[in-house]
């Protein structure tokens, strides 16, 4: 969705959302509300329920779940942010850091990425969110995956709070 809004993005959100828990028989749906400004948006009047929604330029990806928590984030390139020290230095474990070092500028770029996202997902799902000191989580990222405009993950604890997380490949629908 090139030139779309914040607000283009949220409410395409909203509606995917809804089309994918009508589609699947997930959840009664009943839109989506918020705690706080700042909270991630949970399902009205279904607690057991969760979902996720995550945007980076006109990359796009939501996912909901019924008696589960669900994580997505999705980074579209070519991944500039991932330059700032300051920034590896507060996301990366010492092994992440040091596999990120041993990789040309791409693909640290590309791998840190991966690592970002996967963290991101995995926070979203267990509810901690950004205030979880990345340097502390194992992304499980590896440096060499199939090239894609963007990095994408997708996380979700289950009921016992055991947390599955996954990389996920998408096509380009703009090939």
């Amino acid at each position: 969705m090139p030139g779309a809004s914040r607000a283009d993005l949220s409410a395409l959100a909203r509606a995917w959302l809804e089309e994918i828990v009508n589609a699947r028989d997930l959840f009664a749906w009943n839109g989506l509300t918020r705690a706080s400004a700042t909270a991630k948006p949970r399902p009205r009047n279904a607690p057991d329920a969760d979902v996720s929604i995550s945007h980076s330029s006109t990359m796009l990806l939501v996912g909901a779940c019924a008696d589960a928590r669900i994580g997505v984030d999705i980074e579209a390139g070519p991944f500039r942010a991932f330059d700032s020290p300051a920034l590896v230095r507060r996301m990366c474990t010492p092994h992440e850091s040091t596999t990120a070092q041993s990789l040309d500028d791409d693909a640290r770029r590309r791998y840190l990425a991966r690592v970002w996202t996967s963290k991101e997902a995995q926070t979203k799902a267990t509810g901690t969110g950004l205030v979880t000191d990345f340097r502390t989580l194992d992304s499980g990222a590896r440096p060499h995956f199939p090239l894609q405009p963007f990095e994408a993950h997708l996380a979700v604890a289950d009921r016992d709070a055991v947390l599955h997380a996954h990389t996920l490949v998408l096509e380009d629908s703009r090939d």
